[in-house]
């Protein structure tokens, strides 16, 4: 009798004994374990510090009796035959990703060890033609990849539908080096790539029919079915994922090009113009960049313009600190210490400020931390704001990774004492910086720079509400905190306009009682800020009204309705008169028309006993407003929107502004070509 295969392949004992339970230090379970864990804490962190698109990650070391029973389905009696032992999957959203973390993955992941194999299940050719494009693809080639491989491109032991791409790279691990078939103690670990639809299917499929699906066609062909349908489905999300990235370009250029908001003047008793005699040259000097510094912020943001004010403000910054320096030696005027601390942090504000123009975001970055830990500066708002805006530039291009804000010592401190630069330094100690580089700049991954962006905006905030809850806030206070709360609230509109309205709110609502009485900032932008939130709420009570009982969306959308009226009553006073067209905005125009169009709305899509309620509502919620016909609403909304077109945008973020406008247009514009009769 011949000895049968079957005899040799090994029992499960010796596969529970060769793999191990995990729990000793040197078992095989517990080495790949810990192996598997670095490449997945790797992975995380990466995501963190470096723009890469990994949605998750899933590790896993095969059971004994998943390999006991790979035993009798491949017939092979040497465990070093196997290559899956233990392996990572690497899941992206979509499929545009893939190739991006591939070129990740054999950079970073795959680097310390040597690439084996490479297998791309039911790929398109596109992925195929473009991996062997890769950069570190191309690596592992001269590497000698090609040489030691199967490169396989059109792999067909799987299912047909399964699509993934498998990377068998070697690793050396301390364990027994007469196991395995690679030599050396080199064992083989794998890594798989693919989208989150495809691993949804394999996932259930491997559930539902994995080998059950080649004897129950009812299973193979269902789950055919459901693979077209979530192909479809990846499809429609990469779409909507390319429109997306759209709207997301229109924001990074909105952010970037926004730049520090305005030119926040500063209080009486901070301006160095107050307090230095007039017939100083300094004093005349700090005129000149002031005056340039606000024909610039005020009259004109062009390029140009910027260009221009940076060539002026640069030599006047360099003739300040060399007064300065002269009157610490006595050679110029005395100047009180406490006024050459005002001085310095007018300075090193105003370095900031052109370093942040000049878009040099590290070094405008390093000047606003530095003063927002200086105890004697760490209680004015505006450094934080410059903080917070340079933080969010900086994360928009695409810097993961921020210094802490109290993590460094700022280089920028050659006006300062020796007392000011050792507090600094202790400051840097206390809260734990490391890493101290020549330049003063702390070389630790610190916290995110979207982190560190939220975190300046809150203090900001928490500064400006303290000053003026104290009712010790001056007229110029008033000014610059409201300048302060509204790029705040903007961010907060940019990151997500409904999930953040009622906040913004709040914030707008506290900007119109901080400039109560003040003729600077504008009342009409007070106003036209906290309206457009209130017709955005009418817009969601709208689209949110079936689910709740019947006229209770009434009461709710009138509510609004009535708060953005009266918010913006004082906007459509003025709009009537076209002699003061000059000092609107299009952003005024594009709400009066937004908040027309919502009522058009309202009023066009209800039963005639909803919209004669409605309009019952409205006439007593919302006195003195005239539009309360579609026809009326829809006619004055199209002729507000033609208007808004001719004047200049001036939102903080006029890119995204501009891009939301033109939707809103399109919408005012169709529905006037489909309901004439309304318009």
């Amino acid at each position: 009798m011949t000895n049968p295969k079957f005899h040799s392949l090994p029992n499960f004992k010796a596969v529970h004994q060769f793999l191990g339970d995990g729990n000793a230090e040197n078992d095989l379970k517990n080495i790949l374990m810990k192996e598997i864990f670095s490449i997945e804490e790797k992975i995380g962190k990466d995501k963190l510090h470096k723009d890469i698109s990994v949605y998750s990650t899933k590790g896993r070391v095969k059971t004994a009796s998943s390999i006991f029973l790979k035993t009798k389905r491949k017939l092979r009696d040497s465990f070093g035959e196997y290559s899956d032992y233990a392996g990572v999957r690497v899941l992206v959203m979509f499929e545009e990703e893939l190739l991006k973390v591939l070129d990740y993955l054999l950079k970073e992941v795959v680097e310390h060890g040597k690439l084996y194999e490479m297998k791309v299940f039911n790929m398109d050719d596109h992925i195929k033609q473009g991996l062997k494009e890769l950069e570190n693809f191309k690596a592992h080639e001269n590497n000698g990849f090609n040489s030691i491989s199967k490169e396989i491109f059109d792999y067909i032991d799987r299912e047909p539908r399964y699509r993934s791409i498998h990377i068998l790279f070697g690793k050396k691990i301390n364990y027994r080096k007469d196991l395995f078939g690679y030599g050396d103690g080199i064992f083989v670990l794998e890594l798989q790539l693919r989208t989150l639809t495809d691993d949804l299917w394999a996932e259930m499929e491997h559930k539902l029919a994995y080998k059950q699906g080649k004897t129950n066609q009812q299973l193979a062909t269902s789950f055919a079915h459901l693979k077209d349908d979530l192909t479809t489905m990846g499809k429609r999300l990469s779409s909507l994922r390319r429109l997306r990235a759209r709207q997301m370009a229109v924001n990074q250029l909105s952010i970037i090009g926004s730049g520090p908001y305005l030119f926040l003047d500063y209080e009486n008793e901070w301006d160095p113009l107050e307090f230095l005699p007039k017939n100083q040259q300094l004093h005349s000097v700090v005129q000149k960049l002031r005056d340039a510094s606000k024909d610039y912020a005020v009259d004109d943001t062009s390029e140009p313009a910027r260009n221009k004010y940076i060539d002026t403000a640069e030599p006047l910054l360099a003739k300040i600190d060399e007064l300065f320096a002269n009157s610490h030696e006595g050679k110029a005027s005395e100047i009180s210490e406490n006024n050459k601390d005002k001085i310095d942090y007018f300075v090193r504000m105003e370095r900031g400020y052109v370093a942040f123009l000049k878009g040099n975001y590290l070094d405008a970055h390093d000047i606003y931390s530095a003063i927002t830990i200086d105890s004697a500066y760490s209680d004015r708002p505006v450094p934080h704001l410059r903080l917070g805006e340079v933080s969010f530039v900086r994360n928009a291009i695409g810097e993961k990774s921020c210094v802490h804000d109290r993590g460094l010592v700022q280089s920028d401190q050659t006006n300062r004492d020796d007392s000011k630069t050792h507090e600094s330094s202790q400051l840097n100690v206390h809260q734990g910086g490391q890493g101290q580089s020549s330049s003063g700049r702390n070389d630790d991954q610190g916290q995110s720079c979207f982190d560190a962006s939220l975190a300046a905006f809150d203090k900001a905030v928490d500064l400006v509400y303290t000053a003026f809850k104290d009712g010790k806030a001056s007229p110029v206070q008033r000014k610059v905190g409201a300048g302060i709360i509204n790029k705040v609230a903007s961010i907060y509109m940019l990151l997500g306009a409904d999930e953040y309205l009622d906040y913004c709110i709040e914030l707008y609502r506290f900007v119109a009682e901080m400039v109560d009485g003040l003729t600077d900032p504008s009342p009409i932008m007070t106003s036209n800020n906290l309206g457009w939130c209130y017709v955005e709420k009418m817009r969601i009570s709208y689209e949110e009204r079936k689910n709740g009982p019947d006229g209770a969306w009434i009461n709710e959308i009138s509510y609004w309705h009535g708060k953005a009226w009266n918010t913006l009553e004082i906007i459509f006073r003025d709009l009537e008169d076209q002699s003061k067209l000059n000092k609107f905005s299009s952003n005024h125009l594009d709400t009066a028309s937004w908040f027309l169009f919502q009522t058009w709305r309202l009023l066009q899509h209800t039963s005639e006993r909803e919209k004669n309620v409605l309009r019952g509502q409205i006439v007593k919620k919302s006195p003195g407003f005239v539009y309360s016909t579609p026809d009326a609403a829809l006619k004055k909304a199209e002729e507000f929107c033609r208007l808004g077109w001719g004047l200049k945008n001036r939102a903080i973020f006029s890119a995204s502004s501009v891009y939301a406008q033109r939707h809103h247009t399109e919408e005012i514009m169709e529905a006037k070509k489909n309901h004439p009769s309304d318009g």
